[in-house]
């Protein structure tokens, strides 16, 4: 079957492609860097819904599209092995893209397909993306193979170019945080990503020895002025060790069992609770 020469390697209609030719002049690339390559003739054809990739005619050459992620996992990890570049996930459901860059493409990858590695880091949106919608609902495009010192500077390019919703920073060329504060929001989900069983030390019991090098620390630092009251020394006992450790404040105990806050401990107290909190530690005032 013969190909008309005014076909993209998209296959799109003759009026999408006519909505390209109108939009292309307006898309205007620095002076230094060349918008994009023309179309390489060894790109397979694939019949897609309309990306945003419609705002060009072609990629560069020997870029590559993964239509669905999940099924393509294994053709993407083999694909990109040894070899550096620009990628573009983009959300097939509300279209929202993300653009990266990595020195090597398989070992980014791989990280991408491990959740582990995906719930670790929750306070990257197209991470929480991939966990909320699946990786069946992404595609995955290779934007661009380059060398390795010309990732970020493409990368930004990139990311103004396609104007990625996912990347909450612009400029991967900046230092990090470089002029930029957290949000309210970011900042309880980075909080949230310490507490509880997200913790690096739950469920974890510290040795006496440590315990007393924690409690030492604490001993003789004077109080910060305004600061309220003084500490609460309390004992802890721990069932299955049969030991009690005594502690300057409800913090520092807190802090020295991996608990998410001194409340648990207070709460424990004001309750004249009897029952072992889960199962483990028995709470009491210090009485001097």
């Amino acid at each position: 079957m013969k190909t008309n020469q005014h076909e993209n390697s998209y296959n799109l209609g003759i009026n999408q492609q006519e909505k390209i030719n109108q939009l292309v002049p307006l898309l205007a690339a620095p002076p230094s860097v060349p918008l994009l390559a023309a179309p390489s003739s060894s790109l397979p054809t694939r019949s897609l819904e309309p990306t945003v990739l419609e705002k060009v005619p072609s990629l560069p050459t020997g870029s590559k599209i993964y239509p669905n992620s999940d099924t393509c996992k294994v053709q993407i990890l083999l694909e990109n092995k040894n070899k550096s570049g620009i990628y573009m996930w983009e959300n097939l459901i509300n279209k929202k893209k993300y653009i990266g860059s990595a020195y090597n493409l398989k070992i980014r990858f791989s990280q991408y397909f491990n959740i582990n590695h995906l719930l670790s880091n929750t306070s990257m949106y197209i991470y929480r993306a991939l966990l909320k919608h699946g990786y069946s609902n992404f595609s995955l495009t290779i934007i661009e193979y380059c060398d390795k010192e010309k990732c970020i500077q493409r990368e930004k390019y990139y990311i103004n170019f396609f104007e990625s919703e996912y990347n909450t920073v612009k400029d991967p060329t900046l230092p990090p945080m470089a002029g930029r504060t957290h949000s309210p929001e970011t900042k309880q989900i980075l909080s949230d990503g310490k507490k509880g069983e997200n913790h690096p030390n739950y469920g974890q019991t510290l040795n006496n020895k440590t315990k007393k090098k924690i409690s030492d620390t604490k001993k003789g630092q004077p109080k910060i002025e305004g600061s309220g009251s003084p500490s609460q020394q309390i004992e802890v006992f721990d069932i299955k060790n049969n030991t009690t450790t005594s502690y300057d404040s409800m913090g520092e105990a807190a802090r020295a069992l991996n608990l998410p806050n001194y409340t648990i401990i207070s709460n424990y107290i004001l309750r004249n609770q009897k029952k072992p909190y889960k199962g483990k530690y028995t709470f009491k005032k210090k009485v001097s």
